[in-house]
């Protein structure tokens, strides 16, 4: 190491005596800032626990679906043929799309 990367590197570290903050690191992250930002973190934690725990309680609303278009792949039958009536029933356009054109029922 040169002599100038070797000064460069012990001015940045304080002297085992010292609590003196290197000049190249006064402007960096403090402990204040840590704290700050520990604070945000447990009150954005709990403000997203909240959230979770009255949607787990109440639940989302329901999109309404009436004059909306669906394209069911598969619909010929099985699950594809179950979700497209059931997209009929809440009012959809239903749009099947399936390589058996008969369908099994």
């Amino acid at each position: 190491m040169s002599v100038e990367t070797q000064e460069y590197v012990n001015g940045m570290r304080p002297g085992p005596l010292t609590r003196e903050i290197p000049e190249c690191m006064r402007d960096k992250y403090t402990v204040v800032q840590a704290i700050i930002d520990i604070i945000m973190f447990v009150i954005v934690g709990i403000g997203y626990v909240i959230k979770a725990v009255y949607l787990s309680i109440v639940g989302r609303p329901k999109k309404d679906l009436k004059g909306a278009i669906a394209v069911v792949t598969g619909g010929g039958g099985g699950l594809g043929s179950l979700i497209a009536l059931r997209l009929a029933r809440l009012g959809c356009t239903v749009v099947l799309w399936d390589i058996n054109k008969q369908g099994q029922y």
